[in-house]
């Protein structure tokens, strides 16, 4: 949405996200909230509930008050809000406007997702006289009224409408206005038992939650905007899982805000073993607990794909390695991959493998350095490794100021960037110690529990490297800081937990 009555209703929604909590289980008696008026077809729904309540509510306020550096975080981005909507022209006051009509939740769905996608915001109101009366004070200049399946609904000069159907106020593009109408006299997302099992599972203190359907999310794309093969390697690795529903729930405490994702069919994802012992300084940690088996898997996708001329490929790559794709893979175990710096200068980092098979591993190294020094610009040179091993280096200034670094070590490879980085983290971390040292790390790992730490991203570094690059000379960026200086880490896990795949996102707060 755009224009003056968009504007106001997203300020609507961000003061919803202000005061948020409540939220997932509740017995059989399940309140379906705005999904009453989302069609039952949407690819992706999502809600926010208000009008905080015990424990829920206190989490939600002290996880916004670390953001916005306040003793009551909703009601200071209230106020940020309304200024915001004041410096746009909109004098918008949340006491007087909004909370008289506002009900206890507010949904948004989507059903394209072209250029032009179609959709709306439904919020509860629970006074339509008043909500009328605000979406007249906040429509734009120009602005008309038509009538729409029934229900007169405030056009704005870019097309999109604003109204009332039944106990919700609805502002999207025309086409989501009366999918939402529809839906909400007759049958509707709402009314399904399989999204209503859904949510009843969710925790009680969620603050939002998400609903999706992976087959319908992946015709809601438009053809021309996702590759064929791409389309048709995804179909193939969700398989049966497509026709059953994606939930998600966000809770928050004063520590962190987690976003945990569950979908059908499992998903064996076991920590990989070396993301721990990445150095302490890296601030982006990947771990892939097999990398052998999935490049088996992807190897199979592909195949299954029908992608032109990929068994000639592979028959290249056994050609050149003089080993088989299968014994290639095979010689692949657990990996991690780390960046460190804080400036492009002092930038670093390594894929660590750990070797199945370290005469195969080894001799492909060799072969690799071979190649790079028959090449015109060749410079490998010898890598000396103090703690023993066989590797090389190579470097061109043009395209990268340090070095680049290939070794293996006993059974472990690195394939590494920054002078002494494949040492670094073939020795455990050297004197830097080890990422799993670090208090961020430990506080990531313990609220992941089983899932193990997939990946980790330290914010405090990577704001820094930004800064390095120029971002602090941007407006936009020194607006933000003081908010995004409350934030610590990203962690994501994932793995199975009764039955079915849960991926589980925390953002740790200082």
């Amino acid at each position: 949405m755009t224009g003056r009555l968009g504007i106001a209703l997203g300020l609507c929604a961000a003061a919803i996200a202000a005061t948020g909590c409540g939220g997932g289980g509740g017995g059989s008696d399940v309140d379906v909230g705005p999904a009453a008026a989302v069609p039952g077809s949407t690819p992706v729904y999502l809600e926010a509930t208000v009008r905080p309540e015990g424990e829920a509510a206190t989490n939600a306020n002290a996880a916004l008050g670390k953001i916005l550096d306040a003793p009551d975080g909703g009601t200071k981005l209230v106020s940020l809000i309304e200024q915001s909507a004041a410096e746009e022209g909109d004098q918008v006051n949340f006491a007087q406007d909004i909370e008289p009509w506002l009900g206890d939740e507010v949904g948004v769905f989507f059903t394209n997702f072209a250029d032009d996608s179609d959709g709306a915001v439904v919020i509860e109101s629970t006074d339509n006289d008043a909500a009328q009366a605000f979406l007249d004070k906040a429509a734009e200049q120009g602005s008309t009224t038509e009538d729409v399946g029934g229900h007169q609904v405030q056009v704005e000069p870019d097309g999109d409408v604003s109204g009332i159907a039944g106990d919700f106020v609805i502002s999207g593009s025309k086409t989501g206005f009366q999918a939402a109408a529809d839906a909400e006299s007759g049958d509707s997302l709402g009314d399904s038992d399989e999204f209503k099992d859904s949510i009843d599972d969710l925790p009680d203190d969620s603050l939002g939650t998400l609903y999706a359907q992976p087959k319908d999310f992946l015709e809601a794309i438009p053809q021309d905007d996702l590759d064929p093969n791409a389309r048709s390697t995804f179909e193939n690795a969700i398989g049966d899982a497509a026709d059953e529903p994606v939930v998600g729930s966000v809770t928050a405490s004063a520590e962190d805000i987690e976003l945990e994702l569950s979908a059908a069919g499992g998903a064996d994802t076991p920590q990989g073993s070396l993301i721990d012992s990445v150095p302490a300084q890296a601030w982006l940690a990947l771990s892939i607990g097999d990398l052998g088996d999935v490049a088996k898997r992807a190897v199979d996708n592909l195949r299954d794909a029908g992608i032109p001329n990929f068994e000639q490929g592979l028959e290249q790559v056994e050609g050149t390695t003089g080993a088989s794709v299968e014994d290639l893979t095979n010689a692949l175990g657990d990996s991690a991959l780390y960046v460190g710096g804080t400036n492009l200068q002092s930038l670093n980092g390594a894929l660590v493998i750990q070797s199945e098979d370290t005469e195969l591993t080894g001799r492909l190294i060799t072969q690799l350095q071979s190649l790079i020094t028959a090449a015109p610009s060749g410079r490998a040179k010898e890598l000396a490794l103090p703690g023993g091993g066989t590797g090389f280096s190579f470097s061109d200034p043009t395209e990268a100021p340090q070095p680049f670094e290939v070794a293996q070590q006993g059974d472990k490879i690195a394939i590494a960037y920054g002078t002494g980085s494949a040492q670094q983290v073939l020795g455990g971390g050297a004197a830097g110690g080890q990422l799993s040292t670090t208090p961020a790390f430990a506080a990531a790992a313990g609220k992941l529990e089983s899932l193990g730490v997939d990946l980790f991203l330290s914010f405090p570094t990577v704001f820094q490297f930004a800064e390095s690059q120029g971002a602090s000379q941007d407006p936009e960026f020194q607006q933000a800081k003081p908010y995004i200086d409350a934030l610590d880490y990203l962690a994501i896990g994932s793995g199975d937990e009764d039955d079915r795949a849960q991926v589980r996102f925390i953002v740790g707060l200082k």
